[in-house]
């Protein structure tokens, strides 16, 4: 699959500063950046750990064999969704959500795209505390301190990661926190081992048997499915991710994403079979309640090992919030990317004389030869004008901000999280909601459209079946990111009601 969509995706690149950057298959001639096993890792660590602790209640909900058959389902389609983010970056020259959606949609966009990730990434920072606050407050009373006690409570233990990870999160370059996914994943596989372990020596038994094959179609059901858009929902963080690789090709880029599906898959599904053993139909919400329920030393283990996760997770996936309200806000104060994008810059024009067009034409299939005399017999071109032509925005162009409305803003997000992750206790609320909106558009709506719309624009020719292919399935990426987006949204309040 990659091999064919690799050579299917080697369309021309537009000029243009991003031009000066790429090379061939958007290849960097910049040498500072990560390897893409730590691009992988750094988009695994944005949802792993969520998807773990959500997707076995999922599951139950929409039955163990139909939620597996709709994330395998989901592999491919999330792979031709980056497919098609990187062919709009190499058609339009564009390298990010933000600049993407001001040449797709105008400058309106930034506010809709970044909002969205922002409040997606964010929100998912949220799950991540509420489920360290749970966790360690239950981990405190198994060794003695009262249940009641201000130490349990969420008030304590989120404040007190909070306080923790500040410095971490407000880093302004997320190859930073390369390392952070590193031990993430190391950390899930661990906790995956020893859950298998638990799941073998329990002598739990469920309340009620798990049937894998019941399946019952109603809201709940589709409120499930935002749940596992949720949980491989990492492609608002994908170009955060991209920008940091020392390599940034189409291939690369693919290559990224298509392994941390396979593992995000492996690791979820994994999980949710031992999960259906131990527990039946009695799983909670949140996984680790159902393990901090069960008595003995590896469930203890398994909630301290997982109490880590968030803690390493939270910093990359509060970058990618912060960096899309970061945007937003120097976009409202500055105009910064809107003015970008009316900038123009040189482009090479390519035009010949009709007399010199006429020579080459008659010379087709010569070859260059050069005389002993060193002079050059081939057909001689006339030099290129120069012409206007639309610049890329810098990504990074928010990095210029100055440096107290940087950190004002990152800590007040911050803040927020916090204090929401206090105020709120269900986990599925935010679940619901991001599946279905970030859902909807990161993975359907927004890719699809991009793709259309940048081929419309550069007058790129469907001159292969495969692109013509291509363009058709961007359509129907197009309509069924609408019904996603509104419909499941709908089913959740519907659900929460």
């Amino acid at each position: 699959m990659l091999r064919v969509l690799s050579d299917f995706g080697g369309m021309p690149i537009s000029s243009g500063p991003l031009s000066n950057r790429i090379g061939k298959d958007g290849e960097s001639k910049e040498s500072k950046g990560v390897s893409v096993f730590f691009c992988m890792l750094t988009l695994i660590s944005t949802r792993i750990g969520g998807g773990i602790i959500g997707l076995p209640f999922a599951s139950q909900k929409m039955g163990f064999m139909m939620s597996l058959l709709l994330q395998l389902l989901y592999i491919p389609l999330g792979f031709f969704s980056c497919w098609l983010l990187l062919e709009a970056r190499t058609i339009t020259g564009r390298a990010s959500f933000s600049d993407l959606g001001i040449y797709s949609y105008g400058n309106i966009s930034i506010y809709i795209i970044n909002a969205l990730i922002a409040i997606g990434n964010l929100g998912f920072s949220v799950i991540f505390f509420i489920v360290f606050g749970d966790v360690s407050g239950n981990l405190m009373t198994r060794f003695g301190v009262d249940e009641d006690s201000f130490f349990t409570s969420r008030i304590f233990t989120q404040s007190a990661l909070g306080f923790i990870l500040l410095y971490l999160c407000i880093q302004k370059h997320i190859s930073s926190l390369k390392y952070s996914g590193l031990f993430t994943m190391f950390l899930c596989f661990v906790f995956v081992v020893l859950f298998f372990i638990h799941g073998m020596v329990s002598s739990h038994e469920p309340g009620i048997k798990a049937d894998i094959l019941n399946t019952k179609i109603d809201v709940t059901f589709f409120t499930a499915i935002s749940t596992i858009f949720t949980s491989y929902g990492f492609q608002t963080a994908f170009f955060t991710a991209f920008q940091s690789l020392k390599n940034k090709t189409n291939r690369n880029g693919e290559l990224a994403d298509i392994w941390t599906r396979i593992c995000i898959f492996t690791i979820f599904n994994v999980t949710v079979m031992i999960a259906y053993g131990l527990y039946g139909e009695d799983i909670e919400k949140n996984l680790l309640m159902s393990i901090s329920n069960d008595s003995g030393v590896l469930p203890a283990v398994l909630e301290v090992i997982f109490i880590l996760v968030p803690a390493l997770a939270i910093p990359v996936i509060f970058y990618v919030g912060k960096e899309a309200m970061l945007i937003f806000v120097d976009e409202l104060t500055r105009k910064s990317y809107s003015k970008q994008n009316t900038k123009k810059t040189p482009k090479i024009d390519m035009k010949v004389s009709p007399d010199i067009e006429a020579q080459n034409e008659g010379e087709k299939g010569a070859q260059y030869r050069v005389d002993e005399e060193g002079r050059d017999h081939a057909p001689k071109v006339e030099q290129p004008s120069i012409v206007p032509e639309q610049s890329s925005v810098d990504p990074l162009e928010y990095l210029k901000m100055k440096n107290w409305v940087y950190y004002l803003v990152t800590i007040l997000c911050y803040i927020i999280c916090v204090v929401t992750s206090i105020a709120i206790e269900d986990v599925s609320i935010f679940f619901g909601f991001i599946g279905a909106s970030l859902g909807g558009f990161a993975l359907w709506l927004g890719p699809g459209s991009f793709y259309i719309i940048g081929v419309h624009k550069e007058k790129v020719k469907l001159n292969t079946p495969l692109k013509k292919l291509a363009y058709f399935f961007a359509w129907g990426y197009v309509f069924i990111g609408l019904i996603v987006f509104f419909g499941l949204n709908i089913c959740n309040v519907i659900n929460l009601i």
